[in-house]
């Protein structure tokens, strides 16, 4: 068979439509490289914004590493006992005891202990066992 033949119009606008889809290809060739640039740009620049927060980060925790040695210094000075007697006997007023003021409960064998939880309850678990 035969191909059929092809007029001069036919062929300009054939010719035409051609053309109108290698521009169409090749613009959205472009448009997807330049969106391919973009994400690259937008991935690298929020690499950087990640970076620059770790960083900032890793001094914050430095900063708070420093800061939580120094209060447990300072604790320990706080908690030493010299100085918690100083405080009562000075601020306080508070004195030793008396030795005779001071006496021992003792729990008799087979006798369940109580533990109490706060000191009246104390007390009172005292005065249950010396009750007749």
């Amino acid at each position: 068979m035969s191909s059929p033949v092809l007029t001069d119009a036919r062929r300009v606008h054939l010719s035409g439509r051609n053309t109108r889809v290698g521009i169409v290809a090749v613009a959205l060739c472009l448009l997807a490289l330049l969106g391919a640039a973009l994400g690259h740009v937008y991935v690298r620049l929020e690499q950087v914004h990640t970076g620059y927060a770790l960083s900032q980060a890793r001094r914050e925790a430095l900063v708070l590493s420093e800061t939580q040695k120094r209060l447990r210094l300072e604790l320990e000075v706080l908690k030493q006992p010299k100085r918690i007697e100083q405080i009562a006997r000075t601020r306080l007023g508070m004195l030793p005891p008396d030795p005779n003021a001071i006496h021992v409960v003792r729990v008799a064998k087979g006798e369940k202990r109580h533990r109490a939880t706060n000191p009246s309850e104390l007390a009172r678990a005292q005065v249950r066992r010396e009750a007749p």
